[in-house]
């Protein structure tokens, strides 16, 4: 199974072209988002929902 761009390139929050397959911006919207607005919101929305549910990056459990 190939994965094919949408026809509709559109970023979901900024409304710019996306160029190749973009980003999942959930939880923030849904569609598809630049790499813009995967840095600078998506990731960061993403990363302050971990922090207030406190979850921790469990890299080796032993």
């Amino acid at each position: 199974m190939q994965i094919q761009e949408t026809e509709d390139n559109k970023c979901s929050l900024c409304w710019n072209e996306v160029e190749g397959f973009g980003y999942d911006p959930k939880p923030l919207t849904s569609g598809i988002c630049c790499d813009l607005c995967n840095e600078e919101l998506v990731i960061p929305h993403r990363i302050m929902i971990s922090a207030q549910r406190g979850d921790q990056l469990k890299l080796f459990e032993m």
